[in-house]
């Protein structure tokens, strides 16, 4: 087998060896266990019934309805329980192979490998493969979405990459109704684009930026006058309750962790870590995370909790309101977006990258929206959008080293090529180990509040 197909096959073979075991076995615990039994299954079984008709007024999940239509048609063909998780999987499957296939064409093999493995080794990533979740099939698209934001971002606003950011905006909002952001990338592309220097007929490319904003606008649009809110009237005390500040906290903190693990693949992160552009970011991010109240704390009341982080957090000291951990993991996190954008300073791409993290920033606002921050809501995006912004970058350092291969020094110009991707790598594999074994102690999710609304019959 060529290095390159071996490469190519890493998101299946992660899938094959952790999470096909995992379904077959019927594993059963964390919360998205707990998820799967109280609100996806009993609404797959309620559309599933309801077919042809479909009622989605009082709908029993808070989500739109994408993924729960596609399992309910799978399930009225007969397809039993342990089918649907199977199908279900492959959802989280689809997303690691997209951003690998996506971040091989923007850079090199070596790079996909890693941010598709690091991808599906995270623990709410995998844990949504093995349950009937919503969350891989939403990533799925989101991946998509930025991609296709990327590339307006490199070679402008074509016809192809506007079909495909209607498309996945589109798919991701019929899944997940939040995932709206993702309808605006073009309108960011477009900006970044012109920001960079490279946009010639900047207004001409807004204006079809925002036309292609209107398919998934219109169909949220129709399930919020159906609902009378975001989301469905079940809801609406628990979820749409009002914003939460904390989130842009948490995100910050998550990229101190998954996403230096992505950005130390590019040659030159430990060189930009020190520059001005990371100190000044860290100090806005440290700034942003001392005003905020980020103190965990739990259910069924509190908004700041669900995550690997917040347990974490909630063992060590707490002054003002202010958790000692995320305040510090926060302006870390400030550190590793202003090195990205200082290697994306004068890079010729720096279009692309601006785009990726611009997208990143966009889906962390639109989750604020969400009275609850939980992590499995924030990871998979930093990820993701974080190898999308590297991956343009590490261009310039392939082609050098290929050129300059020769027969005396091409093993050390190969091992330099690929020393960042592998170290992140290990990084990312043994963040992944701890944060599994973590995640075994994650208590699922709480019992609801009486009040709170049953899917039923």
């Amino acid at each position: 087998m060529s290095r390159s197909l071996l490469l190519r096959l890493v998101p299946l073979i992660i899938w094959i060896v952790l999470v096909l075991p995992a379904v077959l076995t019927g594993l059963v615990g964390p919360s998205e266990g707990w998820d799967q039994d109280f609100y996806h299954r009993p609404v797959v079984q309620i559309l599933s019934a309801q077919l042809p008709s479909l009622n989605f007024n009082d709908f029993g999940s808070a989500t739109t309805p994408g993924y729960h239509v596609v399992l309910a048609v799978i399930h009225r063909l007969g397809a039993s329980d342990l089918e649907l998780r199977l199908l279900s999987s492959l959802f989280g499957l689809a997303a690691a192979v997209a951003l690998c296939r996506v971040v091989t064409r923007l850079s090199n093999e070596a790079f996909g490998a890693v941010a598709s493995a690091v991808l599906l080794l995270m623990p709410y990533v995998m844990s949504s493969a093995v349950f009937l979740t919503t969350d891989d099939l939403a990533l799925f698209g989101v991946t998509l979405a930025v991609a296709a934001a990327v590339d307006s971002a490199r070679a402008g606003s074509t016809s192809s990459t506007l079909v495909r950011s209607v498309t996945w905006s589109c798919a991701a909002s019929i899944v997940r109704q939040v995932l709206l952001w993702t309808a605006g990338l073009q309108v960011l592309a477009v900006l970044m684009r012109w920001m960079a220097g490279h946009e010639q007929r900047p207004l001409r490319a807004l204006t079809w930026a925002l036309i292609a904003m209107l398919p998934a606008v219109a169909l949220i649009g129709w399930f919020v006058w159906i609902w009378g809110g975001l989301v469905p009237p079940g809801f609406q005390r628990t979820v749409s309750a009002g914003i939460n500040f904390a989130t842009p906290i948490y995100a910050l903190a998550l990229m101190s962790c998954w996403g230096a693990c992505i950005a130390a693949a590019h040659p030159q992160f430990f060189r930009a870590l020190r520059s001005r552009r990371a100190l000044l970011c860290g100090l806005c991010a440290l700034g942003l995370a001392l005003l905020t109240v980020t103190a965990p704390d739990s259910p069924p009341l509190g908004t700041r909790w669900g995550g690997i982080l917040w347990n974490i957090a909630a063992r060590f000291p707490v002054i003002g309101g202010r958790s000692l951990v995320l305040v510090t993991m926060a302006a870390a996190g400030g550190v590793v977006i202003g090195t990205i954008l200082e290697i994306a300073a004068r890079h010729p791409r720096r279009s692309e990258a601006w785009t990726a993290l611009s997208a990143l920033a966009l889906g962390v606002v639109a989750q604020m929206a969400n009275t609850l921050c939980f992590e499995r809501y924030l990871a998979p995006i930093v990820i993701v959008c974080t190898a999308l912004a590297i991956a343009p970058l590490l261009q310039e350092f392939q082609s050098k080293a290929t050129t300059s291969l020769d027969s005396e020094r091409g093993v050390s110009v190969v091992t330099v090529r690929l020393r960042w991707p592998l170290l992140a790598a290990l990084v990312g594999l043994c963040l992944s180990v701890s944060e599994v074994h973590m995640k075994l102690g994650d208590p699922s999710a709480p019992p609801p509040r009486p009040d709170e609304f049953r899917p039923t019959l």
